[in-house]
């Protein structure tokens, strides 16, 4: 049985669905959830926090959506982060490196991530992705301009849509604002 336990705010502006996915992303990021351990059933969640089932789906529902499965949330970023904060505190220094921050940060992101170093190719590559444009795969990519758009440019796009339109319109700004000041 999961030590998560949830109470609805009722003076907040949120919406129930949404107070339940910030209060398991924060037990996630203050390792109350460990990995392996499961989050309580729909049941117990409705029976603990008189929420209805249809509440907590939609939770479950947005959690999957944003790409968060909880094991592969630990095993990909939680024990890499404390094991890489252990190395520096041991040695002085990050183990890979350390990365730059904030809009630099997300240049090298898709810089190093996905191979990109052309900006307008990468602005291209965030709008289709927001928009959720469709493509046809056998014809020539309209981004790059690659003999086959499912052979260069479709994998990308289908890897920045698990992540949400916010964030990635976010992006966008930040190279937009690049080519600007480049321009």
């Amino acid at each position: 049985m999961s030590s998560f336990k949830f109470r609805v705010d009722n003076n907040s502006n949120a919406l129930k669905f949404q107070q339940l996915i910030e209060a398991i992303v924060d037990s996630i990021s203050r390792n109350q959830l460990k990995q392996g351990e499961m989050l309580p059933s729909v049941n117990q969640i409705m029976k603990e926090s008189n929420l209805s089932r249809d509440t907590v789906f939609k939770a479950y529902a947005e959690l999957k959506k944003r790409g968060i499965v909880l094991e592969e949330f630990f095993r990909e970023v939680i024990y890499p982060f404390f094991a890489n904060y252990h190395f520096k505190d041991a040695t002085g220094r990050y183990a890979n490196g350390e990365y730059k921050h904030h809009s630099e940060g997300i240049i090298q992101f898709y810089y190093e991530e996905y191979g990109l170093e052309n900006d307008k190719l990468i602005l291209n590559i965030l709008e289709t992705s927001i928009k959720g444009v469709k493509y046809e795969p056998n014809r020539k990519c309209p981004l790059c301009g690659g003999n086959k758009y499912k052979k260069c440019c479709r994998k990308i796009v289908y890897q920045l849509r698990q992540y949400n339109k916010e964030q990635l319109s976010k992006d966008f700004r930040v190279f937009e604002q690049r080519l600007n000041l480049k321009g």
